[in-house]
C-alpha cells in the first residue's frame, strides 16, 4: 500500500511528494512524482543516502552551487 511521506511545497497543488510502498519490488519501493507527474523509482537504502548526502551539504558543494 503506498503511504504519502512528504509534500515538498504546499504553495500550487502540483508540488513534488515522495510516497513509500512496501508490496512493491525493494528497487521501487520509494516514488517520487514531480511536479509535471514524472516518476522516479528507487530503494529506500538509495533514498537513505540521498538523504544523507543533503544533510551532509554534499548538494551545497556541488551541482546545486
Amino acid at each position: 500500500m503506498k503511504q504519502h511521506i512528504l509534500t515538498l511545497c504546499t504553495a500550487c497543488g502540483r508540488c513534488p511528494e515522495i510516497f513509500i510502498d512496501n508490496t512493491v519490488a525493494t528497487n521501487k519501493q520509494v516514488t517520487i512524482i514531480d511536479d509535471f507527474g514524472n516518476k522516479v523509482y528507487m530503494s529506500k537504502e538509495h533514498l537513505e543516502v540521498f538523504v544523507n548526502e543533503a544533510k551532509n551539504g554534499k548538494f551545497e558543494k556541488g551541482a546545486l552551487k
